[in-house]
């Protein structure tokens, strides 16, 4: 499925790919997030003089949305009661204290930053 969207040639399939539009133009709800360091940005509530812009509004909506379906799909010892909310903000204190594991893929620093906030006991 291909998604055409306002700006010129932008096109989306299952990637972002911006062609003849200036890449600032286009919202960080639109961009790849791929890394450690896009999904701990997307978790931080920024809210400048207590707003929320329109723009972090959906990039933590995107944290939390993305948070919810890992955990979903995936094996984990989370406590029950722990919300995609509550993982949002585990995601954003990991990322916080490692900076250094910033560079990691998506899935794999959100795996480290919950296995370390809520570790399996054997």
């Amino acid at each position: 499925m291909t998604l055409m969207l306002a700006c010129g040639d932008l096109m989306a399939t299952e990637r972002l790919y911006v062609s003849c539009c200036d890449a600032a133009a286009v919202p960080n709800a639109f961009r790849l997030r791929e890394k450690g360091r896009d999904i701990a940005f997307d978790c931080k509530v920024r809210s400048p003089n207590n707003v929320v812009t329109e723009a972090a509004a959906l990039d933590y909506l995107s944290c939390v949305s993305y948070l919810q379906g890992f955990t979903e799909g995936a094996y984990f010892c989370v406590p029950v009661g722990v919300t995609p909310t509550d993982l949002a903000a585990v995601v954003v204190k990991y990322g916080d204290d490692h900076p250094e594991r910033l560079y990691l893929e998506r899935g794999a620093f959100v795996k480290e930053a919950i296995d370390s906030a809520y570790p399996c006991k054997r």
